[in-house]
């Protein structure tokens, strides 16, 4: 099939080939080093691709599945991302921040998910802590650094990536580990990594209960 990648600017087409999905015709394209600056990519699903010194300068990335994708290098001067996916992408400017930063303007109570043993305990540093029921948790000198992937602090997640992480295709296997629901307020945030794949660390929170399913206990 014949798939044409336009300028959401001109219409013009800058980029075609036969390929089975649009995702490998805009693989094809970066792979060959073909300018998609304006290009017309809005809501195209591009999870995990490999865009590597992909040149996206201009381009309309509005809604588009950016998950996984390796951006290592890539052009992306006045690109619109807006409302992208790019959580666990790669190579993300500084200049375009997480999806998560939301949450530094969110008001009122915050819900996000913890894997932790089964007997309460976290699985990341501090391991010390127990997350029982009702309690409240604070955690002294948590990284506060947007830079650091990994650090210290109450280590939260959205649902999704706590589901990841006990997925029998994990690096590390598992075993009985728990997802329990915490609330948290968006000052209590000590950092969201710049490249986050879904994870974040707290200064506090409060522990609701086991979750069974997103947003239940």
């Amino acid at each position: 099939m014949e798939f044409k990648i336009r300028s959401h600017i001109t219409g013009a087409v800058l980029w075609s080939c036969d390929a089975a999905t649009f995702y490998e015709a805009v693989e094809a394209a970066v792979k060959s080093g073909a300018s998609l600056a304006d290009a017309n990519l809005a809501g195209a699903d591009l999870e995990c691709s490999y865009l590597q010194g992909a040149k996206l300068a201009g381009a309309d990335l509005r809604l588009a599945d950016l998950r996984g994708a390796d951006l290592t290098g890539a052009d992306l001067a006045g690109a619109n991302i807006e409302d992208a996916f790019t959580c666990y992408a790669k190579g993300l400017p500084r200049e375009y921040p997480n999806p998560l930063s939301k949450l530094l303007t969110r008001q009122g109570p915050i819900t996000a998910y913890k894997v932790v043993t089964p007997d309460r305990r976290g699985i990341y540093f501090p391991c010390d802590i127990i997350y029982a029921d009702g309690a409240e948790i604070r955690v002294e000198g948590a990284n506060t650094d947007p830079l650091e992937d990994c650090g210290a602090g109450i280590n939260a997640a959205i649902w999704g990536w706590c589901q990841r992480e006990l997925s029998p295709d994990v690096v590390v296997p598992r075993g009985n580990e728990i997802i329990i629901q915490i609330e948290f307020m968006a000052e209590d945030i000590a950092a969201i990594p710049h490249e986050s794949n879904g994870k974040f660390r707290l200064h506090r929170c409060k522990v609701v209960g086991e979750a069974k399913e997103e947003g239940r206990k």
